[in-house]
């Protein structure tokens, strides 16, 4: 009930202009939905270290608020998730996170429903990386180095590991065997996932082949416009 006297209590310091609270989800037993439990846990203790620097690379979409002198459109293709604290970033003002303003929604428990939504993340992400490129200049250095390393790298990793393994295995053709079994087992942990005994233990393995390809297919997409 009182969420959102917290999420704003923050603007009470001149000096912050955007905060994120946090997103609690309810979770059907499904691989996928055990998956993103997993994936939550990371994101969520990540995000309270990010605010550490003073910036965030993100806002939850859900429960967030920005100052109004420090709003702008951005491109329809472009997350306001991540645009926002982009803007914040560029005006010099801070971007905090909020533990205890809360929202509550469904995670999905379908994989084919999780692969649609993680495709339309990765092209707002793509897009938000090429128009925030465009506009680098007076962008914070700190906040590149840290939008980069957290959000960039991660989703080009996809990208990057399905073009360096073909030129290594061509390059050094006996990791042939090592990375065929190595994915092989991961294929067969992550389908064992399924089994209700295994879910909670292996499904993040589910969950991170999901999102790779996810951002594979984003990205393809991408290119194509």
């Amino acid at each position: 009930p009182d969420t959102l006297r917290r999420l704003v209590a923050p603007f009470g310091d001149p000096t912050v202009g955007a905060v994120s609270g946090l997103v609690v989800y309810d979770y059907p037993e499904a691989a996928v939905a055990e998956g993103f439990r997993a994936y939550q846990r990371a994101i969520v203790s990540h995000r309270a270290d990010d605010a550490k620097w003073g910036t965030l690379t993100s806002v939850s979409g859900s429960i967030s608020a920005v100052r109004r002198a420090l709003y702008a459109k951005v491109p329809a293709e472009v997350s306001t998730d991540l645009a926002i604290p982009w803007l914040v970033a560029r005006a010099g003002a801070r971007a905090v996170f909020v533990g205890d303003a809360v929202s509550r929604e469904q995670a999905r428990g379908r994989s084919g429903r999780e692969l649609r939504s993680r495709v339309r993340l990765a092209l707002s992400a793509f897009a938000f990386t090429a128009w925030a490129l465009r506009n680098i200049r007076a962008t914070p250095p700190g906040y590149v180095l840290q939008l980069v390393s957290h959000k960039v790298l991660r989703w080009l990793l996809p990208v990057i590991a399905s073009v360096a393994l073909p030129l290594a295995l061509v390059e050094t053709p006996a990791l042939a065997l090592p990375i065929g079994v190595t994915f092989g087992a991961t294929g067969l942990l992550a389908g064992l996932s399924f089994l209700p005994r295994l879910r909670r233990v292996l499904s993040p393995l589910w969950f991170a082949g999901l999102v790779a390809l996810a951002y594979l297919v984003g990205f393809a997409r991408f290119l194509s416009g």
